[in-house]
């Protein structure tokens, strides 16, 4: 069970970081490009990624919930539901200004902390990506520490 929940996990991680790598390359080649497939690259990668999380989070839940492990239940409900709700936020032509907010913010750290090219007043798509892409790693990550620590020492769960 832990293996497998395991893989989910790195599969999640590994989809989500070739999104990073994607935008990361084509920063460095042109940060300001005509035309950017932004919506696009953001759900394949988001959707792709998130896929094996949520599956990996279902079956973690019900483990969660024979054992009564609460805490770890609630956890990765709200990791799981959030990353969707945000990646479907984000995907949006008109987002939220919730999802908006948080896009904003973390592309203007990054554009100040990196001293990365702004296009205009807007920070490049190839930095508001991964902007993206960092908050929906919660997920995943969430379900990866559950594979470590949320399990009780017994031979099933091995």
């Amino acid at each position: 069970m832990r293996l497998t929940l395991r893989i989910l996990a790195l599969i999640s991680l590994v989809a989500l970081g070739t999104g990073l790598f994607f935008d990361i390359s084509s920063y460095l080649s042109n940060p300001c490009p005509r035309t950017f497939l932004f919506k696009l690259s953001l759900v394949f990668f988001g959707v792709f990624g998130l896929l094996t999380t949520i599956v990996g989070s279902a079956v973690a839940a019900g483990f969660a919930i024979a054992h009564r492990r609460w805490g770890w239940l609630a956890g990765l409900i709200v990791a799981s539901v959030a990353a969707l709700a945000f990646l479907y936020g984000a995907a949006l032509d008109n987002p939220p200004p919730v999802a908006l907010a948080i896009i904003t913010t973390l592309s203007g750290i990054f554009d100040q902390a990196l001293g990365l090219t702004t296009c205009g007043s807007q920070s490049s798509p190839f930095v508001q990506s991964p902007a993206v892409i960092l908050v929906l790693l919660l997920a995943p990550l969430t379900l990866l520490s559950y594979s470590f620590f949320g399990f009780p020492a017994t031979s099933e769960t091995t």
